[in-house]
């Protein structure tokens, strides 16, 4: 299975889900890869990102923002956005992919999520407790992810 997570900078929510899930996987035959609707191969990784990943295991982080495309498009077998804008976003200029992409926190969810808790909120420039929250926003879904995965591989 392929993932391919996205954001908008691709700096930190889709950075955090895509290594998070790379450490999480254990024996599943699961790659990923993360973009974003409006990343810029300039713009640094913030340093609360870097460490909290650091906490979870993800040492020596080398990422550069990449900005979504027809090749990331094409490869994945899912697409998780982390807000409700970005679905929409690719299913405007990538309707082609509109069915294989899911909000992340209703992609592993057993139930529905509620309308004002869909999307994942962009830390960007705040402090690192509201980076902290979003990372533990994006493990859990993970986590729930992969339980729906092993319960559907049984």
């Amino acid at each position: 299975m392929k993932f391919l997570f996205v954001c908008t900078g691709n700096t930190c929510r889709s950075v955090m889900a895509e290594h998070l899930l790379k450490k999480m996987r254990g024996g599943r035959d699961i790659e990923t890869a993360s973009a974003g609707i409006y990343a810029n191969p300039q713009f640094p990784i913030p340093s609360q990102v870097v460490k909290l990943l650091a906490e979870e295991g993800v040492s020596n982080l080398e990422h550069t923002p990449t900005p979504l495309d027809e090749r990331l498009i094409t490869w994945a077998d899912s697409i998780l956005v982390m807000e409700r804008t970005h679905k929409k976003y690719i299913a405007e200029h990538f309707p082609q992919a509109a069915g294989k992409t899911f909000l992340l926190k209703e992609f592993g969810a057993e139930g529905p999520v509620s309308e004002k808790s869909r999307d994942v909120p962009d830390p960007i420039g705040s402090p690192e407790n509201v980076y902290r929250e979003c990372l533990e926003e994006i493990k859990n879904s993970l986590k729930n992810m992969l339980e729906k995965i092993s319960k559907s591989a049984n």
